[in-house]
């Protein structure tokens, strides 16, 4: 599955499958980020190069 959120200081991730991790809910509750800025970049979805 792409990765759908990237944290932006931990790296953690969530493809979005399944129930809200809780590093999504602190981020966004807690420490004040928005979904905008959790979802990665197009380098982020590219497939690492052989």
């Amino acid at each position: 599955m792409p990765i759908k959120y990237r944290h932006p200081v931990s790296g953690e991730t969530w493809d979005g499958q399944g129930p809200h991790p809780e590093w999504l809910r602190h981020a966004l509750l807690k420490e004040g980020l928005r979904v905008e800025e959790l979802k990665p970049t197009a380098l982020d979805t590219q497939a690492p190069a052989p």
